[in-house]
């Protein structure tokens, strides 16, 4: 995913990625690669995001998949983070599905403390023309960052992990819950290296899911993802790139002050003497 945020940001484009935010995952919500994360935009931000993913279904009848998905979201606060968005085939005409997903951040990460950044969201494809059934996720996230001193080549690591439920009518096999955990180290240049691993996901497949990759978040609000995952199904890697845009309102400027005329500040400088000779009566 690409995001890029305009000058409006003004002061606070150092916000642009607070805490354990991600960008988009092929699940939905923004994340790692296939997991949504604990973080979420300052508030007022909107984003709109997109990324492509292709792979190959397993033997005996393997298929090329090119899926496409979208995101449109804006941080009601700076901990709740709201919008639809959009998955489609591209390759076989199927399509679409959409529905809403929400992100509520509980905790944010204390640095200095043990506390974590912890979130609670939920997504969903109300909408699946697919399967013709809907395809319901609760999930929860928890990271810590950690800050390394000097200027080395690490600049900070911060760990992830969470657990999600899916319900789908038309899954063959019901799972009961996912747990993963993930790791990004950030180095100079604001690149992070970016990796997870979750339980086996019988919905998708009988391969362990997991994905490995790069994001750039440069303090700007520019960011760029580029990663091969495994979801669990597919017969080799699939390859991930995303492009997206963020916008925020600028701010209201403020009134200019009324002019004052020459009385006004005649008797204000009057004040002001009094004040003073009033404060040296009482020094003495």
């Amino acid at each position: 995913m690409l995001l890029v945020t305009t000058p409006a940001l003004g002061q606070d484009t150092n916000l642009a990625f607070p805490g354990g935010r991600g960008i988009l995952t092929v699940e939905g919500p923004t994340g790692l690669f296939i997991n949504p994360t604990s973080g979420t935009p300052p508030q007022g931000l909107f984003t709109a995001q997109v990324c492509a993913a292709a792979f190959e279904t397993p033997a005996p009848d393997p298929t090329s998949i090119v899926g496409t998905r979208m995101l449109l979201t804006y941080a009601v606060t700076d901990w709740l983070e709201l919008g639809p968005h959009f998955f489609k085939v591209q390759n076989n005409g199927e399509g679409p599905a959409y529905g809403p997903m929400i992100r509520v951040r509980a905790l944010p990460d204390r640095s200095g403390t043990a506390v974590p950044e912890i979130a609670f969201g939920y997504y969903a494809d109300e909408w699946n023309t697919l399967s013709g059934e809907p395809k319901r996720v609760l999930f929860s996230a928890v990271s810590k960052g950690i800050e390394v001193p000097g200027e080395g080549f690490v600049r900070s690591i911060r760990f992830h992990g969470g657990a999600r439920h899916t319900w789908d009518d038309a899954a063959s096999e019901e799972t009961e819950g996912v747990v993963y955990g993930g790791l990004e180290v950030e180095l100079p240049k604001w690149v992070y290296l970016v990796g997870e691993v979750s339980s086996e996901d019988e919905q998708k497949g009988t391969e362990t899911p997991y994905s490995l990759g790069v994001h750039v978040r440069h303090p700007s609000g520019v960011g760029v993802s580029l990663g091969a995952f495994q979801h669990g199904g597919a017969e080799d890697l699939a390859m991930f790139i995303g492009v997206g845009i963020g916008l925020r309102p600028a701010p209201a400027p403020r009134p200019a002050p009324a002019p004052r005329d020459e009385e006004e500040e005649e008797e204000d400088e009057d004040d002001r003497q009094g004040t003073r000779s009033r404060s040296a009566a009482w020094r003495f």
